[in-house]
């Protein structure tokens, strides 16, 4: 057989390559290579080293793997078992997180043993994918996540970013540096549900709703403010922010509370940057007067608010400020101590309290408005309490008597002139305990009731008048009659 040229070149320069000093230890074994070859071994020497090349050339790209098959379809080759477990426990996870159940189908698939490339080996991940793309019920693209639950679906990303972006276009200015949402928002190239909506009006209608929606709660008789915030779970304060405009101790029958609010799907936080101006009040100096009576006080220098220059971050949702942070502030007009006087003085006994008590105690049998009396038709200008007659009429604050004497309809009358400038009336007594320029106290006799004047029967008329124009008497008296 003739010795193929490449081979002898590979022989010589072996040789020309050994040092000399080595020469007689390798001689041997060279002198048994020219003996084989003499012999014609070559071929068989030859022959076993191009199939240990092939060999270990092909060790080197293919690799006994498992064909994965379902309904005899390739689905994937694996390096090992334990891939194609790893893939199938993810694509069950899979199913139960996205449709809320999971398949016995895919479970049936079968592995077979192979020879492939490793290049072409799957990953568990590769492999997961290829499964989950037999199941029917499945699609994959693009998914709007609110809070981990799937609202919405689109092969571009894209779509669904311009559809939360015009949620929050509304709630931003041209001073808004940020502008996020409350809950927690992604879009994630997924499988989801062939349900999840991907018409995009059907998507942002399902954003633009209120995953709760408001509820209000009407006063019946016998109601408390506190019995309705235990009823439905809240903090009386809680039941305060939900009705701004609502006087918890007045609550009327008929009246609506709003006991929850709307909660929508999405809530958008921006924060903006402000500058403004804010008042600054003017700073209060007290001075003791032994001139004015403890409680009393009296300005003696007016003094005025300055003026300052803020500038603050303000967090908003949808559109309600929550917070706000000062970052900085200047003072562009100093503010003018006031100076006001204090009294020092003990008030005598009867000194005005600001305050009313009822005159008497008994049945208001006419208020304050239009009524007809004795066949004709008029304006009644305060309370009629219908009492005994003889019982006692007190003075509803301390004051001054400015008159006491008999005045037309009202029969005898007692008017009383208050330090605030306030008087009150009391009329169509029986008796006067009283003279015009005594000074009464809060709650002394000032007279009888009686039914002298324009009268129906023995009660005390009750009149409050502020600058001569008369008032509506509840509006000052306090608590019941006495």
């Amino acid at each position: 057989m003739r010795i193929p040229n490449s081979l002898k070149n590979a022989s010589l320069g072996f040789k020309s390559l050994v040092p000399v000093s080595t020469r007689p230890s390798l001689s041997k074994q060279f002198m048994k290579m020219k003996e084989a070859l003499r012999h014609k071994a070559l071929p068989l020497l030859l022959t076993a080293s191009m199939i240990l090349s092939l060999f270990t050339a092909l060790s080197l790209l293919y690799t006994p793997a498992y064909a994965v098959n379902l309904e005899g379809q390739t689905l994937g080759v694996v390096a090992d078992v334990s891939v194609y477990e790893q893939a199938s426990a993810s694509v069950q996870e899979a199913l139960v997180r996205v449709l809320g159940a999971s398949s016995e189908e895919l479970d049936a698939a079968e592995l077979s043993m192979t020879i492939a490339d490793k290049d072409e080996l799957a990953t568990s991940e590769e492999l997961t994918d290829s499964m989950l793309e037999q199941v029917d019920e499945l699609q994959r693209g693009y998914v709007l996540y609110i809070d981990e639950e799937a609202v919405g679906f689109s092969a571009s990303q894209e779509t669904l970013q311009a559809l939360l972006d015009e949620m929050k276009a509304p709630y931003q200015t041209e001073n808004t540096i940020s502008a996020t949402f409350s809950e927690a928002v992604s879009i994630r190239y997924d499988y989801t549900a062939l349900s999840t909506p991907s018409d995009p009006d059907t998507v942002r209608a399902k954003l633009t709703a209120n995953r709760e929606e408001a509820a209000t709660y009407t006063v019946v008789q016998g109601d408390t403010f506190s019995e309705i915030a235990e009823r439905f779970a809240l903090w009386q304060n809680e039941l305060r922010d939900l009705n701004p405009s609502v006087t918890p101790d007045q609550l009327s029958i008929g009246e609506v509370l709003i006991v929850k609010q709307a909660v929508p799907v999405l809530s958008v936080i921006t924060v903006e940057n402000s500058i403004y101006e804010e008042e600054i009040p003017a700073p209060i100096e007290y001075v003791d007067d032994n001139t004015l009576y403890i409680g009393d006080s009296r300005v003696v220098k007016s003094g005025s608010a300055g003026i300052t220059n803020v500038e603050a971050e303000i967090t908003y949702q949808n559109g309600v400020e929550k917070a706000r942070s000062i970052l900085s502030t200047t003072t562009k007009v100093e503010a003018i101590t006031r100076i006001v006087a204090r009294g020092t003085q003990k008030p005598p006994k009867t000194a005005s309290k600001g305050t009313y008590i009822w005159p008497v105690n008994g049945k208001v049998t006419s208020t304050t408005g239009k009524r007809t009396l004795l066949g004709s038709t008029g304006y009644h200008s305060g309370l009629d309490i219908a009492v005994p007659y003889g019982t006692e009429v007190k003075a509803s604050d301390g004051g001054t008597v400015t008159f006491s004497g008999w005045k037309g309809n009202y029969g005898n009358l007692v008017i009383i002139t208050h330090d605030n400038g306030t008087q009150t009336y009391y009329a169509h007594n029986s008796e006067l305990l009283v003279s015009k320029g005594d000074k009464v106290y809060q709650g002394q006799a000032i007279a009888k009731a009686g039914s002298t004047g324009r009268s129906t029967g023995s009660h005390c008329h009750f009149e409050v008048r502020v600058n001569g124009k008369t008032m509506n008497p509840y509006d000052y008296l306090q608590g019941e009659t006495i």
